[in-house]
C-alpha cells in the first residue's frame, strides 16, 4: 500500500511540474498585450517557418 501511495505522490509531483511548464509555454506563445488587435498576424509571424529576407540582406551559412 505504501508503494502505491508513493507512486501516486510521485505522479502528482510530475503532473504539477508538467502543468507549470505548460503554463510557461502558453504564456510565451500568447499574444503580447500590444498586439491584441491583430492576433492572427502575430501567430503567423511567430510560426513562420519560411521567412523572407529583405532584398539587400542575403542570409548565408558562411561565417
Amino acid at each position: 500500500m505504501s508503494s502505491v501511495m508513493a507512486r501516486l505522490a510521485h505522479q502528482e509531483e510530475v503532473q504539477k511540474a508538467t502543468n507549470e511548464q505548460l503554463a510557461a509555454i502558453v504564456a510565451a506563445l500568447s499574444v503580447p498585450s500590444g498586439q491584441t488587435s491583430r492576433p492572427r498576424s502575430f501567430r503567423r509571424h511567430l510560426f513562420n517557418t519560411n521567412p523572407t529576407t529583405p532584398a539587400g540582406d542575403h542570409a548565408s551559412d558562411e561565417s
